[in-house]
């Protein structure tokens, strides 16, 4: 499976530490770790930060050919404050992902070469990038198109959304967000089960994705509605939990596997990256063979 995931990488500053991330970034790192050939579509500036950047995405073995640099615009930065048991964030603006741009010769070469395009809504925060993604989903072929919903402090809109929904074949969302996107969408409260069959029904969707935390995961289809409960681990740092959670979705359902095996495959790799003190863990290769089937 190749995998072209589009969106922000940033640096998550804690006082003096930086950590890479960014949830497109986490996306691609584990898609390449459970056997996808993934390519990051993103920016970057020519700062120390870049630079430690691209030698990780290399080690991980991401291809790094359309992560763009440029002088005027910083590599993108969380800054984190922890005090007393609360956690403050800010994601600085303007960052070098808000200005990803559209290669028509690239799209026009690569046209048909990826099963999966992955998108979130951060980096339409800026017009540049919102462009640039489109244009790419309009230009190019993708077997499916995975919009993970990832809302960010006040980076989206329901136009962002409408639009973004609108673009995907499968959607991802957590249950704060789902809570958001009934009252922004539908004016209205609505149950897990009746928001996501609306979702699917309103946006022609092959299916949509809910996280739940402690209590696991659902996934919602035309006439289905599968529950998986939570893998049951001692959770260090939820950071990337998520993002793999949504590779090993995609590399089983992608791979022919039904909705259900795929939503226990990613609730066991979510739990696994949820259990160590990093977004991108080393995934042992009995974990993985367990993961893929």
């Amino acid at each position: 499976m190749k995998v072209l995931s589009f969106g922000e990488i940033v640096f998550d500053q804690i006082g003096d530490s930086a950590h890479l991330g960014g949830a497109p970034l986490n996306f691609a790192a584990h898609a390449q770790a459970l056997g996808a050939e993934s390519f990051m579509l993103s920016a970057l500036g020519t700062d120390d930060l870049a630079t430690k950047t691209l030698h990780q995405l290399q080690a991980w073995g991401i291809n790094t050919s359309k992560v763009q640099q440029f002088d005027q615009y910083e590599s993108g930065k969380v800054l984190i404050e922890l005090q007393a048991g609360h956690t403050s964030y800010e994601i600085l603006s303007p960052a070098a992902y808000d200005f990803i741009p559209f290669d028509a010769q690239w799209a026009e070469e690569h046209r048909s070469d990826f099963e999966l395009f992955y998108f979130g809504t951060l980096a339409q925060r800026n017009a540049q990038s919102k462009k640039a993604l489109f244009d790419y989903l309009e230009h190019m072929q993708f077997n499916e198109v995975f919009f993970d919903c990832n809302l960010r402090q006040s980076f989206y809109s329901k136009e962002i959304l409408q639009k973004s929904l609108q673009a995907a074949s499968l959607f991802k969302l957590n249950d704060e967000e789902l809570k958001v996107l009934s009252l922004l969408l539908y004016n209205r409260e609505q149950s897990e089960q009746d928001f996501c069959r609306a979702l699917i029904q309103d946006y022609d969707l092959m299916a949509v994705i809910l996280t739940a935390g402690a209590r696991g995961a659902y996934v919602a289809q035309v006439s289905e509605w599968f529950f998986a409960p939570a893998t049951s681990v001692e959770v260090q740092d939820t950071v990337g939990a998520g993002d793999a959670f949504s590779a090993a979705f995609c590399s089983n359902f992608l791979n022919g596997k039904d909705a259900l095996s795929s939503l226990k495959a990613a609730n066991r790799l979510g739990a696994f990256v949820a259990s160590k003190r990093a977004a991108v863990p080393e995934i042992p290769s009995d974990l993985k063979a367990e993961i893929l089937g």
